[in-house]
C-alpha cells in the first residue's frame, strides 16, 4: 500500500506543478485538475482494497512484515535515542537494528537516519529536497512526481542494503 500512496502524491505533485497558476479565467484548467485527481483516486482505492492485495496481506509473510513495519518507529526511536548524532555508522544499522530487536529493518528511511544520526539525516532529506525543487523548476513536474514516489515507496522496504543500485536510478532523472 505504501506504492500506492507513492504513486497517488507524485500525481498530485505532477498535477499540481504542471499548472502552477491556478484556475485559468475559463475554469478548464481547474475541472482538468480535479478531474485528473478524482480519477487518480478512484483507480488507487480499486488498487489498493483490490482482491489480490487482500490476498497478498493474508500471506503469512506479510504478516510478519506488518508485525515489523508496526514496532520499528518504537525501536528506530529507542536506538535513536542512543546514537543521535552520529548514528550506529554507515551501513550498520541493518545488524545492529537485527541483534537488538530480532527483526528486519523495513524502512530505508530509518535505515538512513540510524545508521548516520540526524544531522546528515536532515543533510540528505535537504539534498533530496533540492533534487526535486530542480526539477520542478525546470518544469519536470514529472520527474519531481517519480521521484517523490520512489522516496516515499523506498520508506515501505530496506532499500539501502537490498538493492542499494536502485539509488543510482533517480539521480539521471533530472538531467
Amino acid at each position: 500500500r505504501t506504492s500506492i500512496f507513492a504513486v497517488g502524491l507524485a500525481v498530485v505533485v505532477g498535477v499540481f506543478a504542471a499548472h502552477p497558476g491556478g484556475n485559468s479565467s475559463s475554469g478548464r484548467q481547474g475541472r482538468g485538475r480535479l478531474i485528473t485527481l478524482l480519477i487518480s483516486a478512484v483507480l488507487a482505492g480499486a488498487i489498493a482494497w483490490s482482491p489480490l492485495l487482500n490476498e497478498r496481506n493474508q500471506a503469512s509473510e506479510a504478516t510478519l512484515s506488518a508485525a515489523n513495519r508496526s514496532n520499528s518507529f518504537d525501536n528506530t526511536l529507542d536506538m535513536f535515542g542512543a546514537h543521535p548524532l552520529l548514528g550506529v555508522g554507515p551501513g550498520n544499522s541493518p545488524e545492529v537494528y537485527a541483534q537488538n530487536y530480532n527483526e528486519v529493518l523495513e524502512n530505508s528511511a530509518f535505515q538512513l537516519l540510524l545508521s548516520v544520526g540526524l544531522p546528515a539525516f536532515l543533510i540528505a532529506v535537504v539534498g533530496l529536497a533540492a533534487v526535486v525543487m530542480v526539477a520542478l523548476r525546470r518544469g519536470r513536474p514529472g520527474v519531481a512526481g517519480g521521484i517523490i514516489a520512489f522516496l516515499i515507496s523506498a520508506t515501505g522496504f530496506n532499500v539501502l542494503d537490498v538493492a542499494p543500485a536502485l539509488l543510482a536510478v533517480i539521480s539521471p532523472l533530472i538531467y
